[in-house]
């Protein structure tokens, strides 16, 4: 996973700093089909299938970057229409593939 500097603890009280309480994180690690809009150096992703569904990203709530390797991980936690959960999601610029990472299933 690209972001594996981070533990679980990590995660939940940097990345998803704006949220409170315990969470429950679901480890997923699977590859992603993403549509992003690229402008001036930053990226937005607008939505992602994952297993058969696309899931529309309403609000990117953290954005973080990290380096893997010779590249770099853009990673995003994004709610999306549903606005139950937060996914982590992120690009790899060395292969410029998209992973979801993580889903904050907390509700």
């Amino acid at each position: 996973m690209c972001s594996n500097f981070l533990d679980l603890r990590t995660f939940v009280c940097y990345n998803m700093s704006t949220y409170v309480g315990k969470r429950m994180l679901e480890i997923i690690g699977e590859p992603i089909r993403v549509c992003a809009f690229f402008r001036r150096g930053r990226i937005s992703p607008l939505w992602f299938d994952w297993k058969g569904r696309r899931y529309r990203v309403e609000h990117i709530r953290n954005r973080w970057v990290t380096n893997e390797g010779i590249g770099r991980c853009y990673h995003f936690a994004v709610t999306v229409d549903n606005g139950a959960d937060l996914y982590e999601i992120f690009l790899r610029s060395e292969t410029m593939g998209w992973h979801l990472e993580k889903i904050d299933v907390s509700g």
